[in-house]
């Protein structure tokens, strides 16, 4: 059956009544970098309507990208063998310098030249019979994205992190690295509910700029995700926090030394090669240069986030 003709995939990525009419390309602006989306077969996938509301168009369609991503939804092929229907591991391989192929999940295959920044992406069919084939889809079409931006960070100058984010009105952003379970997302609420713009629950687009690294608000939905920050805005990044849960709520700033494997182990690295190998130990060293790295002790209650304010509050 069709993507699109399938009640539980119409389920999954319904969309406001006003969103715009399908088109096969969208060019879209995270922070600095301009995306070019195009797709080609099922409809549901133009350009991909789960990203839509997030991903601010760029202000220029017709100028150059900073990256192309085509995406294909090919129903004549068969879901590769060897994959479970609910998978994070990725097989990545580098057939040339400037190519990258790589496979996610059942049915999502990817092909990514790093001279030219494009993406080709290809979405096989998988059955949608049970809530883990509908959550295998559901990583497909956000893994169209995300996974190709991940990739091709080290071309743009920029990362991807498993990490969530806020901006404290007057003082700027706070990156949150941590484990599964350690609080990212909860501490993305208690930054909703003081009326903070959150700029991401699990992954945070950083990237550098002549005036140090800022934050561009994630283009993946989110429950959390503040509907006034588009993905085009970016925030200036003034701390990063190690998130550890605690009896008590402390933070303290961490030498050099031990902050940048911290901040290299929470970085999303899907690559081997030693260009982006080294492009990643480069940025990172340049972001704990710019901003302070903490470690974050936080008791589980919504006054922990009163530290952050205090603490940037004094750095002014």
């Amino acid at each position: 059956m069709p993507v699109a003709n399938c009640p539980v995939a119409a389920a999954l990525w319904a969309v406001a009544p006003d969103m715009p009419t399908p088109s096969d390309a969208f060019t879209g602006q995270i922070g600095e970098w301009t995306c070019r989306i195009r797709t080609r077969g099922d409809t549901l996938l133009s350009p991909p309507w789960h990203l839509r509301p997030y991903l601010a168009p760029a202000a220029q369609s017709d100028t150059p990208a900073d990256m192309e991503i085509d995406i294909h939804y090919d129903e004549t092929r068969r879901p590769a063998a060897g994959f479970p229907s609910h998978s994070p591991h990725f097989i990545v391989e580098h057939p040339k310098p400037n190519q990258i192929r790589a496979r996610l999940s059942r049915g999502l295959e990817l092909d990514i030249n790093t001279d030219t920044r494009h993406a080709d992406v290809t979405i096989t069919p998988c059955p949608l019979n049970t809530l883990d084939e509908q959550e295998a889809f559901r990583l497909n079409l956000r893994g169209a994205i995300e996974v190709p931006l991940a990739l091709l960070c080290p071309e743009l100058s920029g990362m991807l992190f498993h990490a969530s984010a806020f901006s404290i009105p007057g003082y700027g952003a706070v990156m949150l690295l941590g484990t599964s379970g350690a609080g990212k997302s909860t501490n993305a609420q208690w930054a909703l509910d003081r009326g903070w713009t959150v700029l991401g629950d699990d992954r945070v687009i950083l990237q550098f700029t002549d005036s140090g690294p800022v934050v561009a608000p994630s283009p993946f939905v989110s429950e959390f995700r503040t509907e006034s920050a588009t993905s085009d805005q970016m925030f200036p990044l003034k701390a990063i926090g190690i998130l550890q849960r605690g009896i008590t709520t402390s933070l303290s700033a961490m030498p050099t030394i031990a902050s940048l494997p911290q901040v290299l182990r929470h970085a999303v690295q899907h690559r081997s090669d030693r260009m982006a190998n080294e492009a990643m130990l480069d940025m990172a060293a340049r972001l704990i240069g710019s901003a302070t790295v903490y470690d974050y002790r936080a008791a589980f209650s919504p006054d922990n986030l009163s530290i952050w304010e205090a603490t940037l509050r004094s750095a002014v």
